[in-house]
């Protein structure tokens, strides 16, 4: 095929210069020679053999993983809105990567409560509790089928990472920034779930890297481009709608450093002029994904009830009824032509409120709980979850970072260097606005929602690192081993890592056994290991358990039987296992003591007699089931 094409394209030569015709046969004919017979290069056969591993690892890890809530709600979601056309359930979320969870349970021949009164009445819990437990279906063969678009797109991902760093920086920046990037344990642990923190990372990338392209060298195209891989990020997670103000702080970056070799270059009419233009190609894009995501939503919502979306609105909005935005939306939704649209920026109203006012259980920090939000939360979690390898590169980057300001000399230099380097300048751009909101905001509930800064933060680090190490380093041989050894080490932290990468902190905070110390919800214990009780009380002979379970409730049907709810009214027999999450045993030990914080909501059990609660903290637990179900044994 190459080989026809190359020849059709001679073909088109004939009207040039005999000479440059040559030129340009030979320049094709030594191309063609050079795709025939160079093998692939070693970097890249690392890369395959890298992005082959980490899917083995996704797949076997997340094996036994059983059920999260929030995937509960997502798949039985996205299998409704393919299978009746009416997006009632899980407004919070875009529709994009429910639907293509959904897309292998087609094949699944699964039953559905879609004709039921639970799913007429709206009435999500029941619903859910019907489609995965109560009507016949597996719900392990269930969240398998579903994940696995979610692990393909998170390959897909990653490649694409290593090949636009490598694009823009050249090998050996891209293939550190892929190790560092893929072996994270928080990236794989998420990657295999179904919800949209790993994808909404991806598409931060894509769509950032697609706008600094059109900044560079603005023509239609480049327009479209960046305006259709910021129209598809939209659909993906409501927070990506705060890429549009990026997109203002970083075009207002790329006028002040990328025009100072033209000649109008200090003119600030001029670069007004060319900041107002930029500002309008991004209110264009503005309007190409707003009319993408009305395109979206109708078959999502032409079956739904508009007396439902205007009550959903109504108690969604409830505390913030006298705000404008809120109105706004709900007024829109009584047409029909923007009840999508409106149904769109309910999710989004409803995340941001969410991010205003916390969560609503309480978040948790080295053992302690609290409401609210911390700022230095996502800072601390970095640095312990993120494996020692990881981190020794950053803090090399850091000192080559103090290097090359002090051996810089000049503005022009600077800004010549700036505008060279420019995504990269974009990314620090990106990860300081992005981590200032997630600093200022009140939901403090996992790291996940901190990885969309991670693959501009790797792309940075190893961009210093290997400049630094080539222009300025003594000892270039040492520090370019070392440089090759930390994203090694970070490989090796991921592999002996399975298959317990949610629960994943490095040997600084205590390893992954002693990680609920430092926080708990997504980052350590989230539901993951129902199957893993089952099959430990299978493997010892078990018959039954009293377990505390999540606040959800979906643990019972999952257990089953097997499994009796925790409760302290009566003496419990000598050798009876108990069963506890690591976030519920915690809270039940911080009960005891004097700085307890009182929650009113059912979401943590609670010992009400003082005497049963000395007792059951006096309990040292026997094992684990997985890393975050506690087991304690009844003296």
């Amino acid at each position: 095929m190459l080989e026809l094409n190359l020849q059709k394209s001679k073909s088109r030569l004939i009207g040039l210069p005999g000479s440059l015709t040559k030129r340009v046969i030979d320049l094709g004919d030594t191309i063609e020679r050079k795709v025939a017979t160079s093998p692939m290069s070693r970097a890249s056969k690392l890369v395959v053999l890298f992005l082959s591993v980490l899917a083995i690892l996704m797949v076997t890890s997340s094996w036994d993983d059983s059920v999260i809530y929030d995937e509960l709600e997502h798949v039985t979601a996205g299998y409704s809105y393919i299978k009746t056309g009416d997006g009632w359930l899980n407004v919070w979320h875009p529709p994009l990567i429910k639907d293509i969870s959904a897309l292998p349970l087609l094949f699944a021949n699964l039953r559905d409560p879609f004709n039921m009164s639970c799913w007429y009445n709206h009435r999500k819990t029941e619903v859910i509790d019907r489609f995965f437990f109560k009507l016949g279906n597996d719900p392990q063969t269930i969240i398998r089928l579903a994940r696995i678009p979610l692990i393909l797109s998170a390959l897909l991902f990653l490649a694409y990472y290593y090949v636009r760093v490598r694009r823009e920086y050249g090998e050996a920046v891209a293939l550190p920034s892929l190790l560092l990037l893929g072996a994270s344990p928080s990236v794989i642990a998420h990657s295999r779930f179904v919800h949209s923190d790993v994808p909404a990372t991806a598409v931060f990338f894509l769509s950032i890297c697609s706008f600094i392209e059109f900044l560079k060298k603005p023509s239609k195209l480049r327009f479209f481009i960046a305006a259709a891989c910021t129209s598809f990020a939209l659909l993906v997670k409501a927070s990506l709608i705060v890429l549009f103000p990026f997109y203002l702080l970083a075009s207002l970056a790329w006028v002040l450093v990328g025009y100072n070799r033209d000649p109008k270059g200090g003119d600030p009419v001029f670069l007004l002029r060319r900041y107002g233009l930029f500002a309008a190609a991004i209110l264009g894009m503005l309007v190409i994904g707003t009319l993408v995501i009305v395109t979206v939503y109708q078959p999502h919502i032409q079956n739904m009830s508009p007396w439902f979306q205007q009550t959903y609105n109504n108690l969604c909005f409830k505390r913030h009824k006298d705000a404008l935005l809120p109105q706004l939306v709900t007024a829109s939704g009584h047409s029909a032509a923007t009840r999508g649209l409106s149904w769109y920026l309910t999710g989004v109203l409803a995340q941001s409120f969410h991010l205003i006012d916390g969560h609503e259980g309480p978040s948790n920090l080295f053992d302690h709980f609290y409401f609210g939000g911390r700022p230095w939360y996502f800072p601390v979690l970095f640095v312990t979850k993120e494996p020692l390898g990881s981190l020794a590169m950053v803090a090399l980057a850091t000192f080559a970072l103090g290097s090359f300001c002090w051996k810089l000399r000049g503005a022009h230099k600077t800004k010549d260097l700036l505008r060279e380097n420019f995504l990269a300048v974009a990314g620090l751009i990106f990860v300081i606005f992005y981590s200032s909101i997630a600093a200022a905001t009140n939901l403090n509930i996992g790291f996940r929602h901190f990885l969309p800064v991670l693959p501009f933060v790797y792309m940075g680090v190893c961009l210093l690192v290997v400049r630094w190490i080539a222009n300025y380093a003594p000892g270039k041989s040492r520090l370019a081993l070392l440089a090759k050894i930390l994203p090694a080490l970070t490989c090796l932290s991921a592999i002996c890592a399975w298959p317990g990468y949610l629960s994943y902190y490095n040997e600084m905070a205590g390893s992954t056994d002693r990680g609920y110390l430092v926080a708990l919800d997504s980052n350590y214990d989230w539901g993951t290991d129902l199957l893993r009780l089952k099959n430990y009380l299978k493997a010892h002979g078990e018959k039954s358990v009293y377990m505390c379970y999540y606040d959800h409730g979906f643990d019972r049907l999952y257990m089953g039987d097997v499994a009796k709810p925790l409760t302290f009214d009566a003496p419990f027999a000598p050798g009876q296992l108990i069963a506890v999450p690591a976030s519920r045993w915690r809270k039940i030990l911080q009960d005891s003591r004097p700085d307890a914080l009182p929650i009113n909501t059912h979401q943590f059990f609670k010992i009400d007699d003082p005497g049963m609660l000395y007792w059951f903290c006096s309990l040292k637990p026997i094992g684990k089931a997985g890393e975050s179900i506690m087991l304690f044994k009844c003296p």
